[in-house]
């Protein structure tokens, strides 16, 4: 898979989508695992997937992993190093992937961790790679992120998952804008939904400080 695919736009979406998942989580906290940021490293869990998305803004280059936990290469890939499905890569993505992406992807195999994934991506030179197909890519683990990446109106990919009304819209834009134009000073009673779910307000505003707001 080679698709030309600009950094900025790859880092947005993620940046955007863990907008709307702490939107989404103020009211629903129970599902506060599925995405998060540590650093610059963005990780998701969705269904049997999960992965993790690393970026590195001054080579632009981001690395992407991922697994299908309920997959056939789980099995074929069980005994395989997982810097594997970057051969032929950069240095650059090689040692992003090895010191960033694969340390959050670990499994216990028999009765060692190893670190595990069934593909993997990386964005050089505005151009999106990997050793698989756009359509194993999402059979083995990258579904979710496929989905986030190629997604026509992100907003409107959004507000059909969570089946948001327009004011829950019209947030994850407003927060959005904030973010690009670097005022990320909030006020938590600000933020739609505050006052209506008390459970959900850790969750939110945790999802909020990890991109890089001060609430």
């Amino acid at each position: 898979m080679e698709i030309a695919f600009n950094y900025e736009n790859f880092f947005d979406r993620t940046i955007y989508s863990s907008i709307a998942h702490a939107i989404f989580v103020l009211a629903h906290p129970f599902f506060d695992y599925e995405q998060s940021w540590d650093g610059l490293n963005y990780s998701y869990i969705s269904d049997s997937s999960r992965g993790v998305v690393s970026f590195d803004p001054h080579n632009r280059i981001a690395v992407g992993a991922a697994r299908n936990e309920t997959g056939a290469r789980m099995l074929q890939f069980a005994n395989v190093p997982a810097l594997r499905c970057f051969h032929g890569a950069p240095e650059t993505v090689i040692g992003l992937a090895d010191r960033e992406t694969l340390e959050y992807l670990y499994v216990l195999v028999g009765r060692k961790k190893r670190r595990m994934i069934t593909t993997a991506c990386w964005l050089v030179n505005d151009t999106l790679c990997s050793h698989d197909s756009q359509e194993d890519f999402i059979k083995h683990g990258g579904e979710f992120l496929a989905e986030i990446m190629f997604a026509d109106n992100l907003s409107d990919y959004w507000k059909e998952a969570y089946e948001w009304n327009n004011n829950e819209w019209e947030e994850a834009d407003r927060l959005f804008r904030l973010f690009k134009s670097g005022q990320r000073q909030l006020k938590a009673e600000e933020i739609l939904g505050w006052h209506q779910y008390p459970k959900g307000r850790e969750a939110c505003v945790t999802s909020l400080e990890e991109i890089g707001f001060q609430i």
